[in-house]
């Protein structure tokens, strides 16, 4: 999942089965990517708090990630939302989506 897609500073979320990762593009600099080990499971709950200030990572009921945002600027800050789905083991099922909810 992107969080502030089409902005400049976007940040995506992938979780799979033992990990939680994150990669910020902030302009003129590299991808900033941390990852942390989560419990295996066959599902997890996750939840992503955006701000103007940052971008806060829940997994299971457990904050994984705290992100400042690398401007206040809500212009430079602002985006929408991307959702992605992809499956990297072949001997497994594909991942879904159970519900998604968006509030302003």
């Amino acid at each position: 999942m992107t969080v502030r897609d089409g902005s400049a500073y976007p940040c995506v979320l992938t979780v799979g089965a033992h990990t939680v990762r994150t990669t910020e593009r902030i302009p003129g600099a590299p991808a900033r990517t941390t990852v942390r080990r989560l419990a295996s499971a066959g599902s997890h709950r996750v939840r992503l708090d955006v701000s103007p200030a940052a971008v806060t990572v829940t997994v299971d009921g457990a904050v994984t990630f705290t992100r400042p945002a690398p401007s206040r600027d809500a212009g430079r800050t602002g985006g929408g939302v991307a959702l992605a789905v992809r499956n990297e083991d072949p001997g497994q099922p594909w991942p879904r989506v159970a519900a998604l909810r968006i509030l302003p």
